[in-house]
């Protein structure tokens, strides 16, 4: 009943429940294979609705994914690992009728391809003069990659990790100095990953 201008009106609104076929229909659209992704390397959404049908989710406890709101937060294995599958379970409700449905996502392990890849953006921010007289200056880390550099020659160039510090000695004449660089990501380290050739000048 409602009321407009003093006067009362009122009306009657029927909600028909879908019959058994329709509701069958309903919940074989929402629960189709195709609802949530088979594979992925990022975070993703989480459906909660579809055809009519409310959907609800709980994850198999896993190190590398977990479910905040709507969205999965995914952490894909190391290089060398397997691939993680995640185990979600659905719980599709329509008209008071519930059921349940598990879905499987893999996530893949990181490729080693992707590691070198990423390693060699990385490098690409290092510049390595190759003339010097008394100064250098190296990168030890960029983002989420640190590099640590060894000198062939220490009595010339000496190279302190820790502090990340750079000496350059003087010299009589002019020395060819190589510097090795070995590389350190998500816990691995690769040595001799790279080289560079310093030739410092007398000064």
């Amino acid at each position: 009943t409602f009321t407009y201008e003093k006067k009362s009106f009122k009306h009657t609104l029927v909600i028909t429940k879908p019959n058994d076929t329709e509701i069958n229909s309903a919940f074989e659209t929402a629960m189709a294979d195709d609802l949530l992704v088979s594979s992925a390397e990022a975070n993703f959404i989480l459906p909660t609705t579809r055809n009519g049908v409310s959907i609800s989710w709980k994850l198999e406890e896993s190190d590398y994914a977990y479910i905040k709101g709507t969205r999965v937060y995914v952490t894909r294995p190391k290089a060398g690992s397997n691939d993680e599958v995640l185990k979600f379970t659905a719980t599709f409700k329509y008209y008071e009728i519930t059921k349940t449905k598990e879905y499987l996502v893999t996530i893949p392990a990181y490729g080693m391809e992707e590691i070198y890849k990423h390693i060699d953006n990385a490098i690409a921010g290092i510049s390595v003069p190759e003339n010097i007289a008394d100064k250098l200056d190296l990168l030890f880390v960029s983002g989420d990659v640190s590099f640590k550099w060894t000198s062939s020659n220490t009595n010339v160039i000496v190279v302190n990790n820790t502090n990340k510090t750079v000496t350059v000695n003087p010299v009589m004449n002019e020395t060819n100095v190589t510097l090795t660089l070995a590389v350190e990501y998500d816990g691995n380290t690769y040595e001799n990953y790279k080289t560079y050739t310093v030739k410092v000048i007398s000064t």
